[in-house]
């Protein structure tokens, strides 16, 4: 295979508003789409030389019914740097109801559909995604999924995230809610929080250190594979179940608050500058809801411990909220 000769190379600026909807169940809507192409051996390579930045003022947006809605898509044999918003990108699917029996409650609806912010297809060569502004994502429907950033690519190795990134699911309580899925990656990656996500992160193969200066998390992080480390600093915010091998867990002068059903299983955990850990214990023998470290465990002072039962233990149940090979307290922390 070869590089065509018709390769071509742009700077994509986006400062205006740029819109798709459809005002019917038949259509798929996609606002942005960016991609090369490929006829037999020869590869039409589109390469975006400066990234593709929507400005402050941008706003792109998908509305769809009954049907998926994608606000940017960037396709097969694209290259670009670097993808930036500082502006607004919002994606949502709607589904169709009706009141059947005429009593004035809609009481039958349509499938809805899933509703995608940005989507870097397979082949593309991306390296890093910068968020200031706001990425906002609904999906509707009972099976629906709403994913705000997903890399099939598996090529993002940095993300920086100061504005906010939200995946929603109203009609289905229960449903998948993707703030960030980089599930594909086989890279180490470098991600920064300072700012709002609500929905699930999902990471790949690769060793990945995530840091929270200030900001939320509120959704399950997912490291997957790999040496991974976990840091949340100046007050910030994590709400949810962790997951993923071999996780070194820093909190400092910030809330860590999980929602593991099962054990949270990390390879060394320290708390300090009055931290706050929050466990969702099941009442049972089986550890679910602790804090199980395979290395040390560092409770440093004025640390609060804050054990949350959701189910009572049986009479004689021995009940564990932390286990480490050494655990270290340090003064004046407290249950």
């Amino acid at each position: 295979m070869g590089l065509s000769e018709q390769a071509m190379k742009l700077r994509v600026y986006q400062s205006r508003h740029a819109s798709a909807d459809s005002q019917e169940t038949d259509f798929v809507v996609n606002t942005v789409r960016i991609e090369g192409a490929q006829s037999g051996a020869d590869i039409f390579q589109t390469t975006l030389e400066g990234g593709f930045l929507n400005d402050t003022a941008g706003v792109i947006r998908s509305d769809s019914i009954d049907q998926t809605a994608t606000s940017i898509s960037v396709g097969s044999h694209t290259i670009l740097p670097l993808f930036q918003n500082n502006g607004t990108i919002t994606a949502q699917s709607t589904r169709t109801s009706d009141d059947s029996n005429s009593d004035g409650v809609q009481d039958t609806f349509g499938p809805g559909g899933d509703a995608f912010g940005i989507v870097f297809e397979e082949n593309v060569s991306v390296d890093r995604i910068v968020n200031t502004g706001s990425i906002l994502v609904s999906a509707a429907g009972e099976t629906s999924v709403a994913r705000a950033i997903l890399d099939l690519s598996g090529n993002v190795t940095v993300f920086e995230n100061s504005g906010v990134l939200s995946a929603n699911t109203p009609s289905n309580p229960s449903g998948l809610r993707i703030a960030a899925d980089f599930s594909r990656s086989t890279s180490d990656m470098t991600l920064t929080n300072s700012g709002t996500i609500f929905g699930d992160v999902l990471l790949g193969a690769g060793s990945d250190i995530f840091s929270m200066d200030g900001g939320t998390l509120t959704g399950a992080l997912d490291f997957g594979a790999g040496q991974n480390r976990f840091t949340l600093a100046n007050e910030a915010l994590f709400s949810g179940a962790l997951s993923g091998e071999d996780i070194d867990l820093v909190v400092s002068n910030s809330s860590f608050a999980t929602t593991n059903t099962s054990a949270t299983n990390v390879r060394s955990a320290r708390f300090e500058d009055g931290s706050e850990l929050i466990l969702s214990l099941q009442g049972n023998a089986l550890n679910e809801g602790a804090l199980i470290a395979s290395g040390n465990v560092t409770i440093g002072a004025g640390t609060e411990i804050d054990p949350n039962f959701f189910a009572f233990p049986a009479t004689g149940t021995p009940l564990v909220l932390i286990s480490a090979d050494q655990l270290i307290l340090g003064d004046s922390w407290k249950i």
